[in-house]
């Protein structure tokens, strides 16, 4: 089993978890979409590209 480990630090950090309508919730910890979307960031993928080799 692979793993991949990512220290995110940073005092103003924030992870959209939920919207509904007008208000927005925060998580303490960035969600799955969350991570993929730092990796491909990282990667310089276009956010049209194929995500499947990385989920």
């Amino acid at each position: 089993m692979s793993v991949l480990l990512l220290q995110l630090s940073g005092p103003f950090q924030s992870w959209g978890v939920q919207s509904r309508f007008g208000m927005r919730d925060t998580g303490l910890e960035p969600s799955k979409s969350g991570v993929i979307g730092l990796l491909c960031a990282a990667l310089g993928r276009p956010r049209w590209a194929i995500l499947e080799d990385l989920a």
